[in-house]
């Protein structure tokens, strides 16, 4: 399979559950080092890991990945976790446009050059694929001064539901995951951002109802789940991993 995003957060930890399940995996980021690391991080007895440099948002490049992912794992990809994505924080008159498209072309149109090539190459050898991508809380209610980021997760979550119905009959599910506020790099340099890092951190956590932020692989697991048969009468889902925090804040 291939993990985007492998370098750091939610895709490194994807990339460390599925080898630990035996799988092969190849995993790519745009910072060719951190994907390495991750790589060299993962390798367990005979499963093979890989890495490789990727921009998601060069439909080529993709391409291009998935035939060298073929080449180094010896054999066909038929799952993509699609884990790669970016935020910036800025209201909508902050944004500029440059902010607005290097969001959406990584969070969406990564999301879709990848799923698109898995799909492509399926069909072509008529064989079944599984596709998991994150989106987020935010594609179901918005948080402040992050229109770009809300925006592009919202698009994830209406890809997912798009091509699942698209490729169902087809024999490839497609499903999201949709994390809260989730301890990885981005959401560590969103907490420096602030006037007082510690007290932001904790209200984050307070949001949560149960009074924490997630882990890396508390996501990475359910993502297991999707790719794997024990998900197999699941196409379309979106399912909420967020520490209970669309169901009550209590701060």
């Amino acid at each position: 399979m291939i993990v985007t995003g492998g370098g750091s957060g939610i895709g490194r930890a994807t990339t460390a559950v599925m080898a630990a399940q035996g799988a092969s995996v190849c995993t790519i980021d745009l910072d060719q080092r951190s994907a390495h690391e991750t790589a060299v991080a993962q390798r367990v007895d005979d499963v093979t890991v890989v890495a490789a440099h990727c921009d998601v948002r060069d439909a080529e490049q993709v391409a291009a990945v998935f035939t060298e992912a073929e080449s180094d794992l010896g054999g066909s990809i038929d799952a993509v976790a699609n884990c790669a994505g970016i935020v910036i924080e800025r209201d909508l008159l902050a944004t500029t446009f440059a902010d607005w498209r290097r969001t959406l072309d990584t969070n969406v149109s990564g999301t879709f050059n990848t799923s698109r090539e898995l799909v492509r190459r399926a069909r072509a050898a008529r064989r079944p694929g599984v596709i998991a991508n994150v989106a987020s809380i935010t594609a179901f209610y918005a948080e402040a001064e992050i229109p770009a980021y809300c925006a592009s997760k919202g698009a994830v979550l209406a890809l997912t539901r798009a091509m699942a119905i698209d490729h169902a009959r087809e024999a490839i599910r497609v499903n999201c995951v949709c994390p809260g506020y989730v301890d990885t790099p981005m959401l560590s340099a969103f907490f420096e951002t602030q006037p007082d890092p510690a007290a932001a951190r904790r209200r984050a956590e307070l949001a949560n109802a149960v009074g924490r932020i997630g882990k890396p692989d508390e996501i990475a697991r359910v993502l297991a789940f999707l790719v794997s048969d024990a998900a197999s009468f699941m196409t379309g889902a979106a399912v909420v991993v967020d520490g209970g925090m669309t169901i009550g804040n209590l701060a």
